[in-house]
């Protein structure tokens, strides 16, 4: 019942009802494990499959960070659970690129249409942009989360950072490019500039040696132009 209820709260909520919606769910009975990773399991996967609404959501998770219940003598925390979860979709998309089986996500079970079977190339196409689509999803949810600062730190954020530039495919750059121009300014204080300009220097490196595609270099052009103008974005 909580979850039917949840559900249909974030099927609803938007910038403008956001207040309203946000007390409803505050009002719903989270008192157990399996409740609380219900709700979580729920905004994580609205939140990779809709990036249009990330701040939503990720204002929606600082909402819900209080939320805390006991489990086998122990307290599970929101934002843990959260974090973990993150993570844990992060570091299995680059483990899978890493070994290149494109079988070791489906086994998350996440939707029925993609089997263990051998699949038709059509059929792994559209896995393949299915999967890219919720990668790209998870990286700007991440971003949302870290602006916020409560919820993801700064270590974090260069953790991810650091690992996907020194990926050479395609996907991966993009989606760097999608983080920081998303966190970029917040990242690119005095105390972190040096991480930053190494950063940037392998952007070069990148461009220079045109083994990615020109769609992606042309992101990283615009993504150094955005941090040349103090990352304001040209109108």
């Amino acid at each position: 019942k909580v979850m039917r209820k949840f559900r249909g709260i974030l099927n609803k909520i938007t910038p403008q009802n956001f207040k309203k919606l946000v007390e409803q769910v505050m009002n719903l009975e989270i008192d157990t494990a399996e409740k609380l990773e219900g709700i979580i399991d729920i905004v994580f996967e609205k939140a990779i499959r809709e990036p249009r609404y990330c701040v939503v959501y990720a204002n929606l998770c600082h909402c819900l960070l209080p939320i805390k219940v006991s489990f086998e003598n122990k307290e599970l925390v929101f934002k843990t659970i959260l974090l973990n979860k993150c993570q844990k979709k992060f570091d299995k998309t680059y483990e899978h690129k890493t070994h290149n089986n494109t079988d070791q996500l489906v086994n998350e079970g996440l939707s029925p249409m993609f089997s263990r079977k051998k699949k038709h190339p059509s059929e792994q196409e559209e896995y393949e942009m299915w999967e890219r689509r919720r990668t790209l999803g998870n990286i700007i949810f991440i971003g949302e989360l870290f602006i916020l600062k409560k919820i993801l730190t700064e270590n974090i954020m260069h953790t991810c950072v650091w690992k996907l530039i020194n990926r050479t495919d395609d996907e991966s750059l993009e989606c760097l490019c999608e983080l920081l121009s998303t966190v970029g300014k917040d990242l690119d204080h005095d105390i972190a500039k040096p991480r930053m300009d190494q950063y940037f220097r392998q952007f070069n490196k990148i461009i220079d040696s045109k083994k990615t595609s020109s769609c992606v270099r042309f992101m990283i052009q615009d993504l150094r132009d955005l941090r040349l103008s103090n990352w304001v974005p040209r109108q």
